[in-house]
């Protein structure tokens, strides 16, 4: 029954991949999962946190001091699941914001017929705070591609998360990191926060799979109950038929990118309507000064994101 389990969960990993342009994990985390090196970038990553947090298989090459697996989990920090930080939507949208929620809708609208925008997509939520976070974010990217880092992308990934709970992009990493590190359920419940304020995030809805394909895996291990391995499955497939289908299968795919579309039109409507009623209730409590802090926060925001446009963060480090 495991060994039907795994060949299932396998299966599905590979036949209900898509084929995104952009990579999924950093290139250097191929180098110790050998297994992975002809593989596409999503099944790299789809494939490489099913053998990541598998017993048996955790770092076979990794040069470090041949410790047993069991000890490296004991080593990885645990939270409880309800102090697992989560993204927060912004009280009021910057100009900037606004902007980028409209830029996301139309690079939706260029995900029709191929991959070319999900680059596009990457250089934009990189950008969103500006050059000095953009660096930080990046170096974590990368430290992500080793477990001997992964410590140190947990801490970067966290104080940019703490610094500023509306910014979605660097949640979306520590999601993917503890989906890496086997921590599935905390990287599960920030997946879910996410989806709930950008529904149409292609990117969070692979960690999703993941984490579902990391927890039939899991049940295998532990020898948890047939249900259990059942309903883990069932998650998978669930997660599975909502990705982003491969350009391949037309239809599937521009009825995916038609949701998504309505999904981020919503958003953008949502969020003026939010900076609508604010400045309505501040106005209607005769408040000055609040209207001007949410006016003054919007322009230090849009002043501080000036130099970091998706056009001018090209260096090609972090794919």
């Amino acid at each position: 029954m495991k060994d039907f389990f795994l060949k299932l969960v396998a299966l599905l990993l590979i036949n209900t991949s898509p084929s995104p342009a952009s990579s999924f994990l950093p290139k250097s985390t191929v180098k110790f999962i050998p297994n992975l090196s002809s593989c596409s970038s999503d099944q790299r990553f789809l494939g490489s946190t099913f053998l990541c947090s598998s017993p048996g298989k955790n770092n076979n090459n990794n040069n470090n001091n041949n410790k047993d697996d069991d000890d490296d989990d004991d080593q990885t920090p645990r939270r409880n699941l309800w102090q697992v930080p989560l993204p927060q939507a912004p009280q009021y949208f910057s100009a900037r914001e606004l902007t980028h929620r409209q830029q996301e809708l139309e690079l939706l609208a260029q995900l029709r017929d191929d991959d070319k925008a999900i680059h596009t997509f990457r250089l934009l939520w990189y950008s969103e705070r500006g050059p000095d976070t953009e660096v930080t974010l990046r170096q974590a990217w990368r430290n992500m591609g080793h477990p001997n880092h992964w410590q140190q992308a947990e801490d970067s990934l966290l104080q940019v998360c703490d610094q500023d709970r509306t910014y979605l992009f660097p949640f979306y990493l520590l999601s993917k990191l503890y989906c890496l590190q086997g921590r599935f359920q905390e990287s599960q419940r920030i997946c879910e926060r996410i989806l709930e304020l950008k529904p149409y995030h292609f990117s969070v809805l692979e960690t999703m799979v993941a984490n579902a394909a990391g927890m039939v895996a899991q049940a295998m291990q532990e020898k948890k109950e047939s249900s259990h391995q059942i309903l883990a499955l069932q998650k998978l497939q669930v997660y599975s038929s909502q990705r982003l289908p491969p350009p391949s299968d037309k239809e599937k795919r521009l009825e995916w990118v038609q949701q998504a579309m309505d999904e981020a039109n919503q958003v953008l409507m949502s969020a003026q309507e939010s900076n609508h009623e604010s400045l309505s209730h501040s106005s209607g409590i005769n408040d000055q000064g609040i209207l001007r802090s949410m006016k003054d926060t919007s322009k230090s925001m849009d002043d501080n994101n000036t130099t970091a446009s998706p056009a001018t963060a090209r260096d090609g480090t972090w794919q």
